[in-house]
């Protein structure tokens, strides 16, 4: 505690950023955190869901439930041109996640995407294939708008390999590469 209270004033303000000016004008260190209470209609919406707190624990229920009763077997390993079909005849990509366009991309996605398109020879090298899916040359999808899942990036282009793995117990079916 000594060595906290020895040193420079050093200051992490929530809230009203006139204290920060003060404070900063006053040779403090301050690290400003831009924050308001909660708007009447999150309050609303949060008390919304509180008093149907024993149907959200029902179905949570529910969802264990499936989950710890599911029967998986590996059905089959297809190429995924063949498996879905969406994937054959254009330059599509399903990856992981809800939609998302190029331009919002993390960087690993982004390169999972350019090692995709080499894969696919629709560039001949990562430089290539950057150019490409800047420039709107490859459609991109969620996996799961088209009954596949993949983990990480989860990239699935139509040559890859895909594991089909049926669940038994419920007659549902998903593809991962």
């Amino acid at each position: 505690m000594a060595s906290l209270l020895a040193g420079p004033v050093r200051v992490v303000n929530i809230g009203l950023s006139g204290f920060a000016r003060e404070l900063a004008a006053n040779g403090a260190a301050v690290a400003q955190v831009d924050w308001a209470p909660p708007k009447a209609e999150l309050v609303s919406a949060l008390q919304r869901l509180s008093s149907r707190e024993s149907l959200i624990r029902k179905a949570n229920d529910e969802a264990m439930a499936r989950i710890l009763s599911a029967e998986p077997v590996l059905a089959d390993v297809r190429r995924a041109g063949d498996l879905i079909p969406a994937l054959d005849g254009a330059r599509l990509m399903l990856h992981a996640g809800p939609p998302i366009e190029w331009a919002r991309m993390c960087g690993p996605l982004r390169g999972a995407v350019c090692g995709a398109i080499v894969f696919e020879g629709w560039a001949p090298d990562l430089a290539a294939a950057e150019k490409l899916a800047a420039s709107g040359g490859v459609q991109f999808a969620p996996n799961h708008h088209h009954g596949a899942v993949g983990p990480m990036t989860g990239i699935t282009t139509r040559s890859m390999p895909l594991l089909v793995v049926e669940n038994r117990a419920f007659g549902n079916r998903a593809c991962a590469p």
